[in-house]
C-alpha cells in the first residue's frame, strides 16, 4: 500500500500541492474542510474534531493510509481530503470492493483538480489491492463510517444537493447505480393508525424494549460503537413467540454538534405479506410512541425508494421525504 502511494507522490507532488496520509495533528483541518465543503451547497452538516476522534479515528479498523489529505505546499494548509477503504463483512457490494467513505474539498478555482487527484489516490490503492469495484459515498446499509454524523446518517450516498461532488465522481468514471431517500417524521405530530387490524394486533401482541448492549455481532457493535441502540421486539401468541425486531439508534448525546433530538430507524427486508406488513406498522408505531415519551423530536430512516413495502409503510405512518441521494459505482 505505501509503495503505490509514494509512487503517486513522486509523479506529481513536486508542484504546488502534495497528498499525504493523515497525521494525528490533522483533525482540526478535517473538520474545517468538512464544514467548508458542506456549506458550499447549503448544508449545515458538521463534524467537529471530537466527533472525528470518537466516531472515525477510534474505530479499530481505521487505517491512517486510507485517509489522505491534499496539502498546499506554499501555505502548508490542507485543501481537501478523501477517506476510503473496504468493509470485509460486506455481502451486497462484495467484501473486496473499495468504498469511498467521504470526499471533502474546500471550494475554489482548483477544486475539481484536487478532487480528481484525491480520487486517483483511492483508485490506485484499489487497483494495487486488486479490488474490482469501487462505490461511494459509503455503501448504503453496508457503510462502516459516519453513522449519525453525515447527511442521511452516512447511508445516503451522494446528496442530490451536492452537485460538485456528483460531478467529480462522474468525471472519475463513476456511474449511478442505486438511488436512496432519507424519510423524516416529526415525532410530536405522529398519531398511530387505528383500524380493526391494528386493534387486533394490539390485543394479541406485546412490544418490549431491549437495550442493545451485548449484541453477539462483534462487527456491528464496532461500527455502531459511538451510538446507543435499542431493539423493540414484537411478541405474538402463546407461548410467547418473538416475531419481529426493530432497531432504533442515535449517536451518544455527549457528542458535540450532533442533534440529540434525532433518532434513526433501521428497517430490514420485509416480506410481501399483508399480516406481516401490518405487524411492522404496529411495531414501528409503538417504538414511535416510546420516542415521544423520550422527547425525541425527529426520526430519520434511509431507504431504497424502489422498495415498495418500505415506502408504503413509512407513508402510512406519516414520514415525508427529506433528502434524495445516489450511490455511484465504477
Amino acid at each position: 500500500m505505501t509503495r503505490s502511494l509514494s509512487a503517486f507522490h513522486r509523479s506529481w507532488g513536486s508542484g504546488v500541492r502534495s497528498i499525504r496520509p493523515f497525521q494525528n495533528t490533522d483533525t482540526l483541518s478535517l473538520s474545517k474542510i468538512w464544514e467548508a465543503h458542506h456549506k458550499a451547497y447549503g448544508s449545515k452538516s458538521q463534524c467537529l474534531p471530537l466527533v472525528f476522534d470518537q466516531c472515525v479515528l477510534s474505530k479499530p479498523y481505521f487505517r491512517y493510509s486510507e485517509l489522505q489529505l491534499a496539502i498546499d505546499e506554499v501555505s502548508g494548509e490542507a485543501s481537501g481530503w478523501i477517506h476510503f477503504g473496504r468493509n470485509p463483512e460486506a455481502k451486497g457490494i462484495g467484501h473486496n470492493s473499495l468504498i469511498i467513505h467521504r470526499l471533502c474539498v474546500v471550494p475554489g478555482d482548483d477544486e475539481s483538480l484536487i478532487a480528481s487527484q484525491l480520487l486517483e489516490v483511492a483508485m490506485r490503492e484499489g487497483r494495487a489491492n486488486e479490488q474490482a469495484h469501487c462505490c461511494g459515498l459509503g455503501a448504503f446499509d453496508e457503510s462502516i463510517y459516519y453513522h449519525g454524523v453525515a447527511e442521511g446518517d452516512g447511508l445516503l450516498g451522494v446528496d442530490s444537493n451536492d452537485v460538485r461532488l456528483h460531478a467529480w465522481m462522474r468525471q472519475a468514471g463513476f456511474e449511478p447505480y442505486r438511488a436512496t431517500e432519507c424519510r423524516e417524521l416529526v415525532v410530536s405530530r405522529f398519531r398511530p393508525p387505528m383500524d380493526r387490524v391494528q386493534m387486533g394486533i394490539h390485543r394479541t401482541s406485546t412490544v418490549s424494549r431491549i437495550i442493545e448492549q451485548d449484541r453477539p455481532n462483534w462487527w456491528e457493535n464496532v461500527i455502531f460503537g459511538h451510538c446507543e441502540r435499542i431493539v423493540y421486539q414484537l411478541t405474538c401468541g402463546a407461548p410467547n413467540r418473538a416475531e419481529l425486531q426493530l432497531t432504533v439508534w442515535y449517536p451518544e448525546m455527549s457528542l458535540p454538534g450532533i442533534d440529540p433530538g434525532i433518532a434513526r430507524l433501521t428497517l430490514p427486508t420485509i416480506e410481501d405479506n399483508e399480516l406481516r406488513t401490518e405487524q411492522w406498522v404496529y411495531l414501528i408505531s409503538e417504538s414511535l410512541r416510546q420516542l415521544q415519551l423520550e422527547r425525541k423530536q425527529v426520526v430519520h430512516v434511509v431507504i431504497d425508494p424502489q422498495d415498495a413495502i418500505h415506502s408504503r409503510i413509512l407513508h402510512r405512518l406519516g414520514f415525508k421525504t427529506k433528502l434524495h441521494g445516489m450511490l455511484l459505482r465504477r
